[in-house]
């Protein structure tokens, strides 16, 4: 899914790791997407419990969002993972070059 990723002043390059990723797209206020797939909120949560089960502490989660969604629109997935015991959760941002 293409989105206008925000750029961040600390982005790091991520390593290769043993986690687990499960990408939770939000391209704009109220939608969910599970990589291409639209979800509610209800699905993304049975899904987090699926991956938590699978995975436990090896279980990640990377949110993907525009830069103009505000943030009352994505910290509900923070609070969904962290509901279903997922701790490791990350943003994909891009690097911002000086201007």
């Amino acid at each position: 899914m293409e989105l206008d990723l925000p750029s961040a002043e600390t982005a790091e390059l991520v390593e290769k790791t043993e986690t687990r990723k499960l990408t939770v797209n939000i391209p704009q206020a109220g939608s969910l997407f599970l990589g291409s797939q639209p979800v509610s909120a209800e699905q993304l949560r049975e899904q987090l419990v699926r991956w938590h089960t699978e995975w436990g502490d090896r279980a990640e989660v990377r949110i993907r969002t525009n830069q103009g969604v505000a943030w009352e629109n994505i910290s509900p997935t923070l609070v969904l993972a962290a509901q279903c015991g997922i701790w490791n959760v990350s943003f994909a941002v891009t690097e911002k070059r000086p201007q």
